[in-house]
């Protein structure tokens, strides 16, 4: 069988069954012949070879034969099927211009086994009195794998025309498409809508947190102690009232620094620089941005004999606050250059101006055994430190 379908604006306007197909060729053919006073009948598998090399007989003198047996004999015997064909999409398509008023079709595509008939386009071509050609290969789709897969995918094109298309343009939840293709579909669509926004977005909670949790903490000690006052001090109703006007103007007072925190002009020029200097073969899967609390080194150190004073002894280092930026990401894909755009990654940060040092934590190379490559992965970590 075959079916004829007609798109319009890009949505399918009329479709119509036609009970004949690429089989009807090769019935066809396999039929018997005689020449010369012998019988010639191919098998299904001759049937196949004749219809990839020489399909229709078009423009072929009668000395040409195939297997002992004429092109001009083998030609009469597919013409009665080819009239039918023809016969049938000509009737079709003057029911939908009669159905539309007035519309004509403007091309005629071939997908299926049916189509790889050679000659069988030109055919139609001078029959139906539309351009027909096959079903060229679509560019915008990426094919995993290496040279040879890449071929077999164009060969096996127009055999799976029907099922790549629910593949991609499937309304069920999640994809019908095998995994690898899953994760350049991912891909795509990550560099399609941009990286920049999820940045932005994890940096902001992040510095929100990080803020807030730190004088949350002081806050809450702060309660703690008024608490402690107001139960050695007042009965227990005014504890009580007491209480909840403070807890009420702490609450207000985190509201008020989570507001102040929502913004920090130089995270979002990093994030703008990550999202300008990341190399295309790299995906980033986690950003994370914090405030480090960490004692500084003491300025004076005793010698050797030295007496020091109780005052010194008892006085506390002052604590320093720095910024962190903590990455990891990698490649699903990844060449035999990967590590030196990750190095030319890294080093670009580092001379940003933004961060006093920039380094590498960890990284892992998983290598493929198989010739496709497709499950090799690299990953890497990295950690910077921000100027003040």
């Amino acid at each position: 069988k075959s079916m004829l379908t007609i798109f319009r604006n890009g949505q399918l306007d009329f479709h119509r069954e036609i009970v004949m197909g690429d089989n009807d060729f090769t019935k066809a053919i396999i039929g018997t012949i005689f020449h010369e006073g012998k019988a010639i009948q191919f098998s299904m598998e001759e049937a196949e070879e004749f219809k990839n090399k020489f399909g229709y007989p078009l423009g072929f003198v009668d000395s040409m034969s195939f297997k002992g047996a004429p092109l001009s004999e083998l030609g009469a015997m597919m013409r009665p099927v080819m009239e039918r064909l023809t016969g049938e999409i000509q009737r079709s398509i003057g029911f939908y211009s009669d159905k539309t008023k007035g519309d004509s079709v403007s091309a005629l595509y071939l997908i299926g086994k049916g189509s790889k008939i050679k000659h069988l386009d030109q055919v139609l071509n001078s029959r139906v009195g539309i351009p027909v050609a096959r079903l060229p290969v679509p560019r915008n789709i990426t094919i995993a794998g290496n040279k040879k897969q890449k071929g077999m995918f164009k060969n096996k094109f127009l055999d799976h025309t029907v099922s790549l298309a629910v593949a991609l343009e499937s309304g069920f939840q999640g994809s019908l498409l095998p995994g690898i293709y899953r994760i350049r579909q991912l891909q795509s669509k990550i560099k399609k809508i941009g990286t920049i926004l999820g940045l932005v977005l994890l940096g902001i909670a992040f510095i929100s947190a990080s803020k807030a949790y730190l004088k949350t903490k002081g806050l809450q000690k702060e309660i703690k102690i008024a608490e402690r006052v107001a139960l050695e001090a007042e009965t227990a109703e005014r504890r009580y009232a007491r209480a909840l006007t403070q807890q009420k103007n702490i609450d207000e007072e985190i509201a008020a620094i989570h507001k102040r925190v929502e913004q920090d002009d130089d995270l979002l020029q990093i994030l703008r620089l990550f999202s300008n200097k990341l190399p295309n073969e790299l995906l980033i899967s986690l950003f994370e941005y914090r405030w480090e609390v960490k004692k500084a080194p003491s300025s004076t150190t005793p010698k050797k004999g030295q007496r020091v004073s109780a005052a010194a002894e008892n006085k506390e280092e002052t604590p320093k606050s720095i910024r962190k930026l903590s990455f990891e990401g990698g490649s699903t894909a990844p060449g035999s250059d990967i590590k030196i755009a990750v190095a030319d990654f890294l080093l670009t940060l580092q001379e940003s101006g933004y961060f006093e040092t920039v380094e590498l934590t960890d990284e892992l190379m998983q290598e493929s055994n198989d010739k496709n490559k497709s499950d090799e992965l690299y990953w890497f970590e990295a950690e910077a430190v921000l100027k003040e």
